[in-house]
This record gives structure tokens, sequence and C-alpha cells, in this order.
């Protein structure tokens, strides 16, 4: 209904889709940068945008020992029972439509996901 999003993530770190993400979030959502910009990067944002929308901008710094660690654990932690409906890539909305409506846990779509859904 043109009222945006309650948090837009941005993961390009590219100043485009920085100010994109910037410009999605409702009134009193978060931004959050989680994209790599280059360490000379510099933007230019409306700072009358965050005081009026009430925005909460934040950023994500990626440590690479959890994620290596997280990796890891992937393969030692067993996660298949939180997989509640698998969809193929074909059946992407339908995926979507059932994470909307919190019908499962999770929900895996791609070339893993079987055509069955269980639940």
């Amino acid at each position: 209904d043109g009222r945006g999003v309650d948090c837009a993530f941005e993961a390009v770190g590219l100043p485009g889709t920085i100010a994109q993400a910037f410009s999605l979030p409702r009134r009193g959502g978060t931004m959050i940068q989680v994209g790599v910009p280059a360490p000379d990067t510099m933007l230019t944002i409306p700072a009358y945008e965050i005081y009026s929308r009430e925005l909460t901008v934040r950023g994500s710094f990626i440590r690479a020992n959890e994620f290596r660690r997280a990796v890891e654990l992937l393969a030692i932690l067993n996660l298949a029972p939180l997989i509640t409906q698998r969809f193929p890539l074909r059946e992407v909305h339908a995926a979507f439509k059932a994470a909307h409506s919190r019908q499962g846990v999770r929900v895996l779509v791609g070339s893993v996901a079987t055509a069955t859904r269980t639940v």
C-alpha cells in the first residue's frame, strides 16, 4: 500500500543499492547494510529523511572466523528437521506464500528441494 517495508537489507555494497535500500523502509523502519563497499565509498543521504521517517540505519560487519565456524557447524548439525517444506525453483511463488503465511519453520527453495512438499 505504498507504506514501505519494515526492514530493508542492502547486500551489494554499491552507492546505488545503498541509496535504494535507504528509500525502502516505512516510517519507523530499518535499513541494514550488510554489503561490503570499497573503503573510500562516500554516500549522500538526506539526513532529514532519517528524522522525518524515524529511520534506524544499521551496519553489519562480517567476521571471517564466525562465518567459517558457521559453515563448519553445517557439517555436524542436523538441520533437516527445521526444513518443514521444500519447493523446486519453479514454485518459488508458492514457497514465498507458504513462508509468509507461516505454514512452516523453514521453507527450502532450489535445486536441492524436491518436488514433494513435507509439512
